[in-house]
């Protein structure tokens, strides 16, 4: 009886240590996906915003549109920023801290040439003037989000070969030390 109750509990035991190991190990993929997740919602924010950006100049003819367009410039723009301050608050964000950031600076100066250019077309009343000032900025901002997705994207894959690796060894760590005992 005392045999059987050991082995029992040794049995038990070792499934819940097994589990709550495997959930460990998979739980690192999902931290990454997570952190994917909010890379690429700075990306849709940007992409999104760009399209506004570009509608600014060529449907803001009127001081309606214009405004339309600038508030939904401005809201992206506030969004990007607490998409990437969230972003760097994550653990996973220290090797992608430097990028983000350049990207931050770099979309800052980007907006401020955008509302020089919108200053301008206010002047002038000519939207040409301000879609010329601002044309060709912003080309490389969006190419840092790029990078940092391709990068992670390779990281999550490294990391789900080396899960893999260590759920086999895990496994097979475990169920021979079961047969031992």
């Amino acid at each position: 009886g005392g045999y059987s109750s050991f082995l029992i509990a040794v049995i038990l035991g070792t499934i819940y240590y097994i589990s709550n190991s495997l959930d460990r190990i998979n739980r690192s993929l999902t931290d990454v996906d997570e952190f994917i997740l909010d890379i690429e919602t700075i990306d849709d924010h940007f992409a999104e915003q760009a399209k506004d950006r570009k509608n600014l100049f060529l449907r803001g003819h009127n001081s309606d549109d214009l405004e339309k367009y600038l508030g939904e410039v401005n809201n992206l723009t506030q969004s990007i920023r607490d998409s990437t301050r969230r972003a760097l608050g994550n653990p996973l964000s220290k090797s992608y801290k430097a990028d983000l950031e350049i990207f931050l600076q770099d979309h800052s100066e980007l907006m401020e040439v955008y509302l020089q250019g919108v200053d301008l077309l206010k002047r002038t009343q000519d939207y040409r003037e301000g879609d010329q000032f601002v044309r060709g900025e912003g080309k490389g901002v969006g190419k840092i989000l790029d990078q940092i997705l391709a990068q992670l994207k390779d990281d999550r894959q490294k990391l789900f070969v080396k899960n893999q690796q260590d759920i086999q060894v895990f496994l097979l760590t475990s169920t021979a030390a079961l047969i031992v005992v």
